[in-house]
């Protein structure tokens, strides 16, 4: 009988263990996207850049990309448009946290776009984003590509001016602060 009570006490030892070390491993990826979903919100490139490793992966619907600075880019004009996020329904599965996220800034809201839904998967391992998918599209960004053409089209013709400052030599929009103040300025 004192055998079986031992047996027992061990396995709900084990048990509670196991469970406890579940726990904690979900908690730390939850404080670690938690953290990350705080940097990108405050444009803290810095933060960001620690905190997403050199060869992370982007997948967005066929397209995919590698590599930290051309993920963190965009930060950059993002600041510059002031967005801001706001995030619901987090859930984390092992390494893996789903967000959705709403976006909105100074510029979208020029151009008649309150703000963006976006659905966001984040994978991390050891405290490092090492790859970002996106769960489904993004609704509102079809149209405002279309707007932002238009925009485009009317600075080349009325402001050509600008188009130098904040367009590289292959035609695509200089991912800084500054490109994101001068559009939502013109």
């Amino acid at each position: 009988m004192k055998s079986k009570i031992f047996l027992l006490a061990v396995i709900a030892g084990l048990a509670l263990l196991i469970f406890a070390c579940e726990k904690d491993s979900r908690s730390e990826v939850e404080k670690t996207a938690m953290k990350y979903l705080e940097a990108m919100d405050q444009h803290d490139i810095e933060t960001l850049k620690s905190m997403t490793d050199p060869d992370v992966v982007i997948v967005r619907g066929r397209s995919r990309v590698t590599g930290r600075d051309v993920f963190l880019a965009p930060v950059k004009f993002e600041a510059g448009v002031n967005s801001t996020f706001e995030y619901t329904n987090i859930v984390v599965k092992g390494d893996t946290v789903d967000v959705n996220m709403v976006e909105s800034n100074d510029l979208a809201s020029v151009l008649g776009f309150p703000e963006f839904h976006h659905f966001p998967r984040f994978i991390f391992s050891d405290g490092l984003l090492v790859r970002r998918e996106s769960r489904r599209g993004t609704p509102e960004l079809r149209a405002f590509a279309q707007q932002m053409e238009m925009m485009r089209n009317w600075l080349k013709a009325e402001r050509p001016d600008i188009v130098q400052q904040i367009e590289d030599d292959d035609g695509r929009y200089k991912m800084t602060r500054e490109t994101g103040e001068r559009l939502v300025k013109a």
